[in-house]
């Protein structure tokens, strides 16, 4: 699924269109009493179908910008998403996180998580807000020294 949302980005709206098209021709096929009971699942399906993969997409989309060719100005707006962003810990800087796919910070309903073992959060933002860096996620890296 999250080659599908890669690949396919409006698949979430897609989804929520076959949902409507489903339903009109349900009620055109069961009648006005059955279709409307018909109408009324296949838009929740639909809604709740959509819903889920918009998640799933921001998600895959956030994961992205952590890696280096990810990182581009567009980025920036998916850290924070909503006025609800909060971590989970009360981190000050240089916290290394020794567990990949660690829950670090809520933003809204969606989990912020660790990307790789040993991750180091540069400056966590004690307040932040939408369209600001929250935290700097980084990976330690061995350098070679010049003979």
């Amino acid at each position: 699924m999250v080659n599908w949302l890669k690949r396919y980005p409006w698949l979430p709206l897609g989804v929520l269109i076959a949902a409507i098209v489903l339903a009109v021709i349900l009620f055109v096929l069961l009648g006005p009493a059955a279709g409307t009971v018909a109408i009324l699942v296949a838009i929740g399906v639909g809604i709740s179908l959509y819903r889920l993969l918009r998640k799933w997409r921001t998600a895959v989309q956030a994961g992205s910008t952590i890696s280096q060719s990810g990182q581009t100005p567009d980025s920036v707006s998916l850290y924070p998403a909503s006025s609800n962003f909060v971590f989970l810990q009360p981190y000050r800087g240089c916290e290394v996180i020794a567990r990949r796919n660690t829950l670090i910070a809520l933003d809204g309903d969606t989990e912020i998580r660790t990307p790789h073992d040993d991750c180091l959060l540069i400056m966590p933002s004690l307040r932040p807000s939408r369209g600001h860096t929250a935290v700097r996620l980084a990976r330690f890296v061995a350098v070679e020294r010049a003979a």
